[in-house]
């Protein structure tokens, strides 16, 4: 399971006070259909649905990776205050593989790389590579000659041109090769590598496009006055991403009386709160998810002086 763009979600109503008693229905985005959430990253505990949000507005939201949702907002009395649509699940860790190695180039291993000779007097295969011989083999089990066929391990011996094994068949080959094959970034690795031709080594060095979000006009102060006042409107950037992005904005957990306007969709949201002689300082963060699942965020901070 991966946390949902909000997690540990906290609602509040359109009076910016904590949705008491709310109810979060889920379903499978663009859909009526119910889509199962859950209260714990293994995904062992299903949640109710509708979610009935606690005495402060808040649940435990967990999201399958693989599923897009739609979540409807709605006060205990079932009045609707807000529907997401697409909502994807946000990954447990921030940075992908930029590399695997300092070398480059692609392993492509092609079928005809590797040969065959059989030693038993029965003809177990046609063909003269992998690819051929694996034909025979399905075709085999599909169609036995009689009940007492059986192929042996030892009935195929290696083609080994690079001098690279002794094994004499396939499986002492294999165990050979499994004990010896290291990453070159390892200690004592000399000649010990994957290769297409048995001499050079060949490893594959791939790398994510970039996808980043900043939000150019950084922190936010303001000196308000009293009762409900808007902070002030902020806009993402987003560099890279593939299709159609998603967005979702989230006011740091724990500040009650903050909150965005309802537009936490879209590329820029208004900022507003509540209070009286007080001060308050708290994060807002931006998630933008592309087609392809990657996540990608930015954050300012808010200090807003209340008279």
């Amino acid at each position: 399971m991966n946390s949902a763009p909000f997690f540990n979600a906290q609602f509040f109503d359109n009076d910016g006070l904590p949705l008491s008693g709310g109810l979060l229905y889920t379903y499978t985005a663009g859909t009526t259909t119910p889509e199962t959430t859950y209260t714990d990253q293994a995904g062992t505990s299903p949640n109710t649905n509708p979610i009935v949000l606690d005495a402060a507005g808040r649940c435990d939201l967990w999201l399958t990776p693989a599923i897009e949702y739609k979540l409807t907002l709605q006060r205990a009395d079932t009045t609707v205050l807000k529907t997401w649509d697409n909502v994807g699940s946000v990954g447990t860790t921030s940075a992908g593989v930029s590399s695997v190695n300092a070398a480059s180039g692609d392993v492509i291993l092609a079928a005809g790389d590797i040969g065959f000779t059989t030693t038993s007097s029965a003809t177990w295969f046609s063909g003269s590579d992998v690819s051929t011989a694996l034909d025979s083999i399905i075709n085999r089990v599909d169609n036995p000659v009689s009940s007492t066929v059986v192929a042996l391990a030892t009935n195929v011996s290696i083609a080994d041109a690079g001098g690279l094994i002794t094994g004499t068949n396939v499986e002492t080959a294999l165990q050979e090769l499994a004990a010896r094959v290291q990453l070159p970034s390892q200690a004592a690795s000399a000649g010990k590598y994957l290769t297409t031709n048995g001499t050079t080594p060949s490893w594959a060095n791939p790398s994510l496009s970039t996808f980043t979000a900043t939000i150019p006009s950084g922190d936010l102060t303001v000196a308000v006055s009293s009762g409900t006042q808007t902070y002030g409107t902020r806009s993402v950037s987003v560099t890279g991403g593939s299709g159609t992005l998603l967005y979702s904005w989230m006011v740091t957990e724990g500040e009650d009386r903050s909150w965005d306007d309802g537009s936490s969709t879209g590329t820029s949201v208004d900022i507003k709160g509540t209070g009286t002689g007080l001060t308050k300082t708290f994060i807002v963060t931006c998630f933008v998810q592309d087609d392809t699942g990657r996540m990608t965020s930015a954050r300012f901070t808010v200090a807003a002086t209340h008279a």
